[in-house]
């Protein structure tokens, strides 16, 4: 039981130092491309900045370009053709394809129409002035998020060597009282008493191993 338990916290500490180390700067990098209300909210500035113009605001005339695509196919059989005296099969004319483009362009221009334009204006600069608050905002709570994750996972980490410690501690006095057990120098409760405190320290190894993924996982 003792070899389980100590081989397990080993394989669990050796989980967690075969990872990478993550710096905290590395840390909101990596948020910050990959989080997906950032990719939202950026999408959403770029679209109310594509929006903000005078075009759309309807002060400038807008030109539309439009083609017109004419196709034809057409299959003709004609009846028996007589030529020189002799008769002659009917001919056929099959697939006779047409084709035609008609190009246009659309001009259209409210001249007047009050203060209509700048109104519109400034509503696009509000709703762009939106977008960009909006995406400061989930910027700054990811990059908070990102900060407290990361120094909790540090600090279940430092947990988790400190419970190392306490561990290693209890295993060699577990084997140093069962050493004076076998030679007669210690009782069977002393024995017990110290085997009791070993699988106790495992077990807080084990939890605060879980706890540490837990953090890891939420980072």
């Amino acid at each position: 039981m003792k070899k389980l338990i100590f081989s397990l916290g080993i394989l669990c500490l050796f989980q967690a130092s075969s990872q990478q180390p993550l710096s905290l700067s590395d840390a909101i990098q990596i948020g910050l491309q990959r989080n997906y209300g950032i990719r939202i909210e950026s999408g959403n500035v770029e679209v109310a900045t594509n929006n903000n113009t005078w075009g759309e605001a309807g002060r400038l005339p807008t030109v539309n370009l439009n083609v017109q695509s004419q196709n034809s196919v057409r299959n003709q059989q004609s009846d028996n053709l007589f030529f020189g005296g002799q008769l002659f099969p009917g001919f056929e004319l099959n697939n006779q394809r047409t084709y035609g483009m008609t190009p246009g362009v659309t001009v259209t221009w409210n001249i007047f129409q009050g203060n209509r334009a700048i109104i519109s204006k400034r509503r696009l600069d509000q709703l762009q002035a939106e977008s960009e608050q909006n995406a400061d905002v989930v910027i700054s709570n990811t990059i908070q998020s990102i900060i407290l994750g990361y120094y909790v996972a540090v600090l279940e980490q430092r947990r988790l060597g400190e419970f190392q410690k306490q561990l290693n501690l209890s295993s060699d006095k577990y084997d140093y009282i069962q050493t004076k057990y076998d030679l007669g120098g210690a009782v069977t409760s002393d024995m017990l008493l110290e085997e009791n405190n070993y699988l106790t320290d495992s077990v807080l190894v084990l939890n605060q191993q879980l706890a540490l993924n837990n953090a890891f996982r939420n980072l």
